[in-house]
This record gives structure tokens, C-alpha cells and sequence, in this order.
């Protein structure tokens, strides 16, 4: 299960391989970390990897416009083009190598560009359309080829100032509705069907949208979309749920002691609840994914250090203890996508040429 036109030639790749005790900035020991490169642009982002290796994100293009990538080992980096527009960004792929994402289509005769979820497959990318409204993004995918993201709602419904979550499933586009409020947005699905991501709870009031919480939910063909609650503050999402049922995502958090607005990695289990995973010294974590033994990647604060900004890393939390992924030479890491096999994908900094610093593509491999 997975858990989230020919372009230019990608970057070399860099295999930095660590065997001893990390210093601030390295790779763990024990791990791999490989420079996915770009599409002839100076920066790319990976976001999901499926059980055969095969990575998809979004890059910068020569041109200066973002592609969908897909890449694979010994092949390179592979744009997977657009709807007809210029940017293009893929969000997950699956072990069939369906891929999903979202696209900018070719431009309107008047009104604002559009964005449309999509599924690419075989070579071919394909518009999976919206609610009736204008734009629509699709973030996961399962094994089933059951697609979920979010879409604006058509005109004149009840709530259609916002967008909904929704799954594409069998050619036919599915509302799942909100936890009251105005907007959702699904961000992962299991091979069960099982389905969350994070929604408005506030209800709309006399045609007016009142500020308020958006909370992680849980959402299943019987019985609907769930509240999960949150870690003590007003906000959770969950981006991420394993065929065990047990989903990971980030929470504010109402502890002493913590800076206002710090948000925790979480994962929850019914009857279990939400479980904080806490952080690597700084205020701050996000969790993105979760594996089927319930192994976690995000990112985490290492706290701050006097004269810089917070630094962020991949991590990694198994058995509920983290561990930092270290980055690509840089000072920034984040960790967006795992599969079953010990590969973990996301983006780093790393030193660049005459001292410069750049975001590529990251591919983790533990061992």
C-alpha cells in the first residue's frame, strides 16, 4: 500500500552515504540520501514513492515554470507535462504507477487560469474535473485507483464559497461534505476506503463565514466524516491513514511552557485517541505520512540557535521515537512520503556551487 514530454536532462545524482555519527546537516547513521535533481530548474520537491522505488513530485523547469516529475532509478526524471497550462505539481503514486496531482489548464478566453486534479497513467494525463466549480486538486491515491483531494463546489449550493473533500472513485466524483463548515480537504486514503484530511467546524451564519477551528477527520462510507479533535488548540489535519486505520497529521497544541501557535506531529487510534509525537528540541513538528507498521516521517524544529532562523529536518518516528533525517548539506530538510521497503522522499538543501544553497528532491533510503 502506499502511504500519500521529455524535459531537460535531470542534475547528476549525489549519493551521500553516511557511516558514522552525523554532524548537524548529515544523514543518520545507517541511511542513504540521494539528490533526485531537477527538470533544468533550480529547484524540485518529492512527495510520494510507491513499493517499486518510483518517485513523483514537482520541479522547475528551464523554462522557469513547475512540472510534475515522476523518477525513477537509473532513468532520471520524467515531466509528465500538464492540462494544457504551464504548472503542473504531483502529489502521490501508487504500486500500478497511476499517479495524481494537480494541473493549470489552457488559458480561458476570460476569467482567472484553472487548476484540475488529475490522474496520469500509461502516458497520458487526464482532467478528473470538479464539484462544478472551477478548480479541483487531488492529493492520494490507493491501491484501488480510489482518488481523493478536494474541489470547489458548483454554484448556488448550500456552502459553495468554499471547496469540499472529495473521492474520485469509478469515474464519478464524490462530495464528502464538511464537519459543518465551509471548506475540507481530503489528504489521504487507506485500501480500506478509508479517507481523511481536515475541515472547517464552523457553520456558516446568516450567509457569512465565521472564523473558527479546522480539525483532522476521519471519514468512512458508513458513518460519515468523524471530528478527531485536536492536542489542545483550535486546530489538527490529518494527512495521512494505514490500512490498520491508525492516521498521522499535525495539531496545535495548549501545553506550558511552549511558544504560542506551536503545532505537534500526531498519530491517532480508535479508542486510543490522539497521541502527541512531540519534536527534536524546537517548538515545532509536522507528521505527512504513515507506513503500514505505523512508522511516521515528517518534519521537525531542532530549536532555535542564536542569530538563525528555526531549523526544520526530516524525521522519521518509529515507535514513537524520532529520529532526524539530516538534509542533503544544507540546513533544511522535510520528509513528505514513505514506502514499506525503508525509502522515505521529500526535499533538502544542500551546499551548492561558490557557496550558494539549493532545494532539490530528496530520496532517503534506511537500512
Amino acid at each position: 500500500m502506499v502511504i500519500a514530454r521529455g524535459g531537460p536532462p535531470a542534475l547528476a545524482t549525489l549519493l551521500l552515504v553516511v557511516a558514522a555519527a552525523p554532524p548537524r546537516g548529515a544523514a543518520p547513521r545507517g541511511a542513504a540520501v540521494t539528490d533526485l535533481g531537477t527538470l533544468g530548474g533550480a529547484t524540485s520537491q518529492a512527495a510520494g514513492v510507491n513499493g517499486r522505488g518510483e518517485v513523483v513530485g514537482t520541479s522547475a523547469t528551464a523554462s522557469g515554470d513547475l512540472h510534475a516529475f515522476l523518477w525513477e532509478a537509473g532513468r532520471g526524471m520524467r515531466d509528465l507535462g500538464t492540462l494544457g497550462g504551464r504548472q503542473s505539481w504531483a502529489y502521490a503514486i501508487n504500486d500500478r504507477g497511476q499517479v495524481v496531482g494537480a494541473s493549470t489548464t489552457a488559458l480561458p478566453r476570460e476569467g482567472p487560469i484553472a487548476v484540475h486534479a488529475f490522474l496520469w497513467e500509461d502516458g497520458r494525463m487526464r482532467d478528473l474535473g470538479t464539484l462544478g466549480g472551477r478548480d479541483s486538486r487531488a492529493y492520494a491515491i490507493n491501491e484501488r485507483g480510489e482518488v481523493v483531494g478536494e474541489s470547489d463546489v458548483e454554484p448556488g449550493r448550500l456552502h459553495a464559497i468554499g471547496a469540499h473533500a472529495v473521492l474520485w472513485r469509478a469515474g464519478r466524483i464524490q462530495d464528502l461534505g464538511t464537519l459543518g463548515g465551509t471548506r475540507s480537504r481530503a489528504y489521504g486514503i487507506n485500501d480500506r476506503g478509508q479517507v481523511v484530511g481536515s475541515s472547517d467546524v464552523t457553520p456558516v451564519r446568516r450567509g457569512r463565514l465565521v472564523s473558527g477551528a479546522e480539525h483532522a477527520f476521519l471519514w468512512e462510507v458508513r458513518g460519515g466524516m468523524r471530528d478527531l479533535g485536536t492536542l489542545g488548540g483550535r486546530q489538527s489535519r490529518a494527512y495521512g491513514i494505514n490500512d490498520r486505520g491508525q492516521v498521522a497529521g499535525t495539531s496545535a497544541v495548549r501545553t506550558a511552557g511552549l511558544e504560542p501557535g506551536s503545532e505537534h506531529a500526531f498519530v491517532w487510534e480508535a479508542g486510543r485517541g490522539m497521541r502527541d509525537l512531540g519534536t527534536l528540541g524546537g517548538p515545532d513538528s509536522h507528521a505527512r505520512a504513515i507506513g503500514a507498521a505505523g512508522t511516521v516521517v515528517g518534519t521537525a524544529d531542532l530549536g532555535a540557535s542564536p542569530g538563525r532562523p528555526p531549523t526544520f529536518h526530516a524525521v522519521l518516528w518509529r515507535d514513537g521515537r524520532p529520529t532526524d533525517l539530516g538534509t542533503l548539506g544544507g540546513d533544511q530538510s522535510q520528509a513528505y512520503g514513505l514506502d514499506e521497503s525503508g525509502l522515505v522522499v521529500g526535499v533538502s538543501q544542500s551546499d551548492g556551487a561558490a557557496g550558494g544553497v539549493r532545494a532539490h528532491a530528496a530520496l532517503w533510503t534506511l537500512r
